[in-house]
């Protein structure tokens, strides 16, 4: 089932769970995204950067950089700092994903397993309200 405008709109995945990755990309695909995917932070931060995708996916324990660790560059970068974040993970949610007032700086978190239907609303919803 393809989302109306849905297929304009880019998503990146970062994940290191080859598995959890192709998942999330073939069902996002399956709405009409166009899905990109990078296999850890480190490579993840630098699709950002060259992408600036309209959604961002990402886990938060990988190896080279941590999800909260590419959260809180994208929100020191002005050219990046809009772009909506959403946390699937199955680890323990840390400080380094507030800001220096304590604010929780992703639009969701979502544990690990979580189901299709969850996490294709809070898709629709990071990407309405941007």
């Amino acid at each position: 089932m393809t989302t109306p405008g849905s297929s304009r709109k880019r998503i990146l995945i970062i994940d290191d769970e080859v598995d959890v990755r192709e998942l999330l990309a073939l069902l996002l695909e399956r709405d009409g995204y166009r899905v990109a995917r990078a296999e850890d932070g480190t490579e993840g931060l630098a699709m950002v950067q060259s992408l600036r995708p309209d959604l961002v996916i990402t886990d938060h324990l990988m190896p080279g950089l941590s999800g909260g660790e590419i959260v809180r560059t994208m929100r020191a970068t002005p050219a990046l700092a809009s772009i909506p974040v959403i946390m699937v993970t199955g680890a323990p949610i840390d400080r380094a994903l507030q800001d220096a007032e304590g604010t929780i700086v992703v639009e969701a978190f979502l544990r690990k397993p979580s189901t299709w239907k969850l996490l294709r609303e809070v898709v629709r919803a990071s990407l309405k309200n941007n």
